[in-house]
């Protein structure tokens, strides 16, 4: 975390497994000094720990501030519903020391001087770490055999695309139906299987059905669209997203999925990086993540500059726009 600014922060680190680092997040000193904000603040961050496999959190402020301590207490005892919470550790003016610790000789009142920064920046602190730690496979280039055989299963995926029209187009959701389904279980789908599904979500038609086939009860609608480019119910589908009369919950589970799924092909077929991260952009949107969903956006438009459906997104997060289901409540 040296060599980045986290002052007047609020710092979350992940556990899981044998000590492996899961999602690290910073948060905003000052959504974390009255008791309603600590615990909001954490049980937004319980989620994305859980759904990364932490099993513990190490909680860590960088203030200054005469109520960073008890913002840290309430953050963590709403921490401790869901995880072991081994320490929390406060940093100011230079000094560390443990707010658990008791012991004058292990953690002074003062604290204890920080040691020097190392030259060595390459664990530099992003300030998209939470969503850049889930990302890493992400952000590494494939192996070139892999890349290999995506590519060349897209390329004849859509020549087949081109002759078979509807019956192709009803084949990709299919196969993304069927991909999000074996996520649900940690599988992810071949190298093969990802050029199908990159080559789906190319044709505009495909990528908008598998986006309706996640509101629940439209099934039918992603079916019709996809087949015909059917449109007669993508409004009262979007509106079950957008609006408020007829808000659907997101299907978190189904979510996950779709994610997990759709980060791969982005991962291995960059052809197919910006509808991918705009489905993942809406998926978060749509469950209240707004900094994931932003995240997701910039994705797209590295992608592909001024991406469409990335861009709807994007308005929505400008506009301080919240999903349909939350305005709701």
């Amino acid at each position: 975390m040296m060599g980045a600014p986290v002052d007047e922060s609020l710092v979350l680190i992940g556990i899981g497994a044998g000590g492996r680092v899961c999602p690290i997040a910073r948060i905003d000193m000052r959504a974390c000094l009255t008791t309603d904000g600590a615990q909001a603040v954490a049980r937004e961050c319980t989620g994305e720990l859980a759904r990364a496999d932490a099993n513990a959190v190490l909680v860590a402020v960088f203030s200054q501030h005469p109520h960073a301590a008890k913002a840290a207490a309430a953050v963590r005892a709403c921490l401790m519903q869901s995880f072991e919470v081994p320490d929390t550790w406060l940093v100011a003016q230079g000094r560390y020391r443990s707010l658990e610790c008791q012991e004058d000789s292990c953690c002074p009142p003062a604290g204890t001087p920080l040691p020097p920064a190392p030259v060595d920046d390459a664990l530099r602190f992003s300030r998209h770490s939470a969503q850049d730690a889930s990302l890493h496979r992400q952000r590494m280039r494939p192996p070139r055999d892999q890349r290999r055989r995506a590519r060349d299963a897209m390329t004849r995926a859509r020549r087949t695309g081109q002759r078979q029209g509807r019956y192709w187009r009803v084949q990709m959701l299919n196969r993304w139906r069927e991909a999000i389904d074996a996520a649900h279980v940690s599988l992810l789908p071949s190298d093969a299987q990802v050029g199908h599904l990159a080559a789906g979500l190319l044709h505009l038609w495909v990528r908008d059905a598998v986006v309706l086939d996640m509101v629940p009860g439209q099934e039918a609608t992603a079916q019709a669209v996809c087949a015909d480019g059917d449109d007669a119910g993508v409004g009262e589908a979007l509106q079950c997203i957008v609006g408020t009369t007829h808000a659907a919950v997101p299907p978190q589970e189904n979510i996950d999925a779709l994610v997990r799924v759709a980060e791969h092909v982005a991962w291995l077929c960059p052809e197919a990086a910006a509808p991918a991260y705009a489905l993942i952009a809406i998926m978060h949107w749509w469950r209240g993540d707004e900094r994931s969903a932003s995240i997701a956006v910039q994705d797209a438009y590295q992608a592909e500059p001024g991406y469409s459906l990335a861009g709807l997104v994007d308005y929505a997060l400008n506009a301080r726009m919240a999903p349909g289901w939350m305005r709701a409540a």
